[in-house]
């Protein structure tokens, strides 16, 4: 028994005790089936070898039981690629998490409209904040005065 066969048939066992039918069952029950058909046409063709029709299935035996091994690489192939794209995702979730301010300049209409440094939880709707040249917009709004360029890639997902 190869590791990756007994990954896909422990995995399909655990999730059919749940009722729910993964794609682990599906790679499970083709590997099963492949390797038992392959087996049973290579007994078959070798115990009676007199027979014209089994002689012309030899060949495809061994491409079946050369399947089930095939299968499970290309299975595992594609779970190791999802896996990578995961940490990937995760790594820049929490590099944009990260990339987010923590403060944000809001005008106070009872200081005469100055404006003061403040955590975002206390920005509130309707507050109006200033955005330096460089910062990045802690909360999202409408341009009410001013104008500027703004580097939308991390929205877009363009390189910059």
């Amino acid at each position: 028994r190869s590791r990756a066969g007994r990954y896909f048939l422990d995995s399909a066992s655990k999730a059919l005790q749940h009722d729910s039918f993964t794609m682990d069952v599906l790679v499970a029950a083709s590997t099963c089936v492949t390797s038992v058909y392959g087996l049973g046409l290579t007994v078959l063709c070798f115990t009676n070898a007199d027979s014209p029709v089994l002689t012309e299935l030899r060949g495809s035996a061994a491409h079946f039981l050369a399947m089930a091994p095939v299968l499970l690489l290309v299975v595992l192939g594609g779970k190791k690629l999802e896996f990578r794209a995961r940490q990937r995702t995760a790594a820049a979730l929490k590099e944009l998490l990260a990339a987010q301010p923590t403060t944000a300049m809001v005008r106070l209409p009872e200081n005469g409209g100055s404006f003061q440094e403040m955590p975002l939880e206390l920005l509130e709707l309707g507050d109006r904040c200033r955005i330096s040249v460089g910062s990045r917009f802690p909360a999202e709004g409408v341009v009410v005065e001013g104008g500027g360029a703004a580097d939308e890639s991390l929205v877009t997902g363009e390189s910059a």
